[in-house]
């Protein structure tokens, strides 16, 4: 992913605007994203603004795996795991404990959202096992959630989907999180199953996303 051409959205109004066609028709932004951090990997870059009075209100950026970021990837998702199910579960302390032997080396991606001061915010997992690609470990940090985090993941973990050739995508969850449920709906994923999963006893959940 670090070889590729950074992807730019402009976010107006809720709608995800490509940066070169949200310019054309707003000059007021452009050369505005001339200073940009230097972070490691850097898949998207997606700018809020207020177009009434032509400012920027944040920037998020969208990285992906790196061996530094490690620890936070372990942290932000024990925190929803214990907070939501009280405790890990053994399959669950394989991939915190391990990413990169788990996740990365099969084949995987993580993917980490950073807030305009470079702070870890965010994070989600492609998991690809038993020939299935899973969006997992999904997580936005306490005090940065309903700022959009959660959709750049969703939007650049069903990019790296399509650009590394999976038709679909699975997701195993619980119908207790429903803001979590819903936004697997919003991005087109549709239940497939309920019921128990047989790695995880939170699992009640199975939904699919398939692309078109």
């Amino acid at each position: 992913m670090s070889n590729k051409t950074v992807k730019k959205y402009v976010v107006s109004d809720k709608q995800f605007i490509e940066w070169n066609q949200f310019i054309s028709e707003n000059a007021w932004l452009n050369n505005q994203d001339s200073i940009t951090p230097i972070f490691k990997n850097i898949v998207a870059e997606y700018y809020t603004v207020n177009t009434a009075d032509k400012s920027i209100l944040s920037k998020a950026y969208i990285v992906s795996w790196s061996p530094e970021h490690k620890q936070v990837f372990k942290e932000l998702n024990a925190a929803w795991i214990q907070t939501f199910f009280e405790k890990l579960e053994p399959e669950d302390i394989r991939q915190l404990d391990a990413a990169e032997e788990n996740i990365i080396k099969p084949g995987g991606e993580i993917l980490f959202a950073l807030n305009d001061e470079g702070t870890v915010v965010g994070t989600t997992a492609m998991v690809l096992h038993d020939g299935q690609c899973e969006l997992a470990k999904m997580s936005v940090k306490e005090g940065h959630k309903g700022k959009g985090y959660s959709n750049f993941l969703m939007r650049e973990a069903l990019a790296w989907a399509k650009d590394h050739g999976h038709s679909t995508v699975e997701i195993f969850g619980n119908t207790k999180l429903e803001s979590a449920v819903n936004l697997y709906k919003k991005y087109g994923f549709k239940i497939i199953s309920l019921g128990k999963h047989p790695s995880y006893e939170r699992v009640n959940v199975h939904m699919r996303w398939t692309c078109e």
